[in-house]
């Protein structure tokens, strides 16, 4: 019975560490990397995120991807990468979950335990690993009790226990929650807790006095630590809950004013959905990464357009415009990309590709409206050269380069308004001609 009670707590902090260590593991190395992320573009985290999933730390590398997705929301591939990695934890999580439960039928508990425990070091949530943790397997090693009138946690820890410091923790494997009333006739789980781990309440009240003391003195590492102390010996514990998060709180603030928007959204990732200002704050440091990965465009746009790198330069600018219409600097690398790319196609005799560059630009910007009458001008000609070569090819009866030499001219001038016709024509003529060469 002893052995169970061991596992029983063994249990309750192999949970608390894989929850520490899929969230805090992710705040553990964007701090060590705390700098402006201007200097940390989007390729630092992938290569983060990619190095955590070849080691197996699937649930760390998701929500570094989700950095990446904030640093460069408009590449696609990130969310497909989420996704396909969410995919990957759930079926190995529901996988070992299978195993748990062969083993759990074949009586090999041992083994049916570690599988159930591997599934919530995957997925916390997991509802049938809890449920066979929970229920399942400790009733085989614990006492139950069915609830009386009357009864609630803190009456029966003291009842069972001598401790109401333990009703959190009774609750905890119950899988309730400690606030509830509970419902008569309910049966409980009564796991062996060995005294010598769990802190008497007396101890539990100093913790609380402390991390109250280390917030008010604005030493919130030191809260955080108190906390996660206490969160240990008593799982639900509201006050402790509300601590911790008000020193997220201030950490993410601190953070957001440094200007490091990833650690900051770590943090307050960390907080109670209904804490007073975290959604406020992810909001502004979502916008401020969102700001920052637009100016590394913008910056990786200039140098393209510095460089003669015209298409690239487009592409960014593009993608700027597409969230920011009436963003200037963008507009601006945009305009001055589309008429260098004009006129290069214009000098190399690429009338087409030159109208449909300047065609970007207002009329007005340069010499642009003059660009494109040249350029209109010297396609038609050229089309019409090739029309007229096509006219010379059907007199001498080639109707297979007269052809040729009228779709060179479509090619330049689609609106030609001769040469479909004239094309059907002379493909009509050349189908007789092949009918009658092949009668005997």
């Amino acid at each position: 019975m002893r052995r169970h009670g061991q596992i029983a707590i063994f249990w309750v902090l192999i949970l608390l560490a894989g929850f520490t260590h899929g969230c805090a593991g992710g705040l553990a190395w964007l701090a060590k990397d705390s700098q402006d992320p201007a200097t940390l573009p989007a390729e630092t985290y992938r290569a983060k995120a990619d190095a955590l999933e070849q080691q197996g730390e699937w649930r760390q590398a998701v929500f570094t991807w989700r950095v990446v997705a904030h640093l460069d929301p408009e590449d696609p591939g990130v969310t497909d990468t989420i996704a396909a990695l969410e995919r990957r934890i759930a079926e190995t999580a529901n996988a070992r979950y299978q195993e748990g439960v062969v083993h759990f039928q074949k009586e090999a508990y041992e083994a049916a335990r570690n599988a159930f425990l591997s599934v919530l070091l995957l997925d916390p949530d997991h509802q049938g690993a809890r449920h066979h943790l929970n229920t399942r397997l400790y009733t085989t090693g614990h006492a139950t009790y069915r609830v009386q009138r009357g009864d609630s946690f803190t009456k029966i820890a003291n009842d069972v226990y001598k401790d109401v410091s333990k009703a959190y923790v009774l609750a905890y494997f119950n899988d309730m929650d400690p606030h509830r009333p509970l419902l008569i006739g309910t049966v409980l789980v009564l796991p062996q807790l060995d005294a010598r781990q769990l802190l008497p309440r007396r101890d539990l009240l100093a913790l609380l006095d402390q991390a109250q003391q280390a917030l008010q003195e604005n030493r919130f590492g030191e809260v955080i630590r108190l906390t996660e102390r206490i969160k240990t010996q008593s799982p639900g514990n509201v006050q402790a809950r509300q601590l911790a998060d008000a020193a997220h709180f201030a950490l993410a603030t601190a953070l957001i004013e440094q200007k490091d928007y990833p650690a900051a959204l770590t943090r307050l990732q960390h907080i109670s959905p209904n804490h007073r200002g975290r959604d406020q704050a992810m909001a502004q440091a979502q916008r401020h990464l969102q700001r920052q990965a637009s100016e590394e465009k913008l910056r990786l746009a200039q140098q393209h357009l510095d460089n003669g790198e015209l298409q690239a330069a487009i592409t960014l600018s593009r993608q700027i415009l597409e969230r920011q219409p009436a963003h200037r600097e963008a507009r601006g690398i945009s305009d001055a990309a589309h008429y260098a790319l004009g006129r290069e196609h214009l000098e190399q005799g690429r009338e087409n590709q030159a109208i449909a560059a300047l065609s970007a630009l207002d009329k007005n910007y340069q010499d642009t409206a003059q660009l494109l009458s040249q350029a209109h001008a010297r396609r038609n000609t050229r089309a019409e050269t090739h029309y007229r070569e096509g006219v010379m090819h059907f007199l001498g009866e080639e109707l297979e380069r007269a052809i040729e030499s009228w779709e060179k001219c479509l090619a330049l001038n689609p609106n030609h308004p001769k040469a479909r016709q004239d094309i059907d024509n002379a493909k009509r003529l050349l189908e007789k001609w092949q009918t009658l060469d092949k009668r005997p």
